[in-house]
């Protein structure tokens, strides 16, 4: 195998690729109707998977992939806040 098929994962690329995950996640359930829910919680777990994997290749540096966690996490907030708001009644 060429070394050159063996290309390691760009910082800045994969950087980019996790704010926009997160930021997807959060603007999902807003502006899809019907599958919004479901396709936040899939962007949100893809930002996750992106986020542990970065910090076991990039270490110390990956603490830039948490830019995008107030995106990511509203979400989740929300949705919890909602639940509970729900069931408290």
């Amino acid at each position: 195998m060429d070394q050159e098929s063996k290309k390691p994962i760009k910082f800045g690329s994969l950087l980019i690729l996790s704010v926009m995950a997160a930021i997807l996640s959060a603007a999902a359930p807003i502006r899809v109707n019907t599958r919004g829910l479901a396709l936040g919680s899939v962007l949100f777990t893809a930002w996750v998977a992106i986020l542990v994997f970065a910090f076991r290749t990039f270490r110390w540096r990956s603490l830039w992939f948490l830019l995008g966690s107030p995106f990511a996490l509203i979400f989740v907030l929300m949705f919890w806040f909602e639940e509970f708001v729900q069931n408290s009644k």
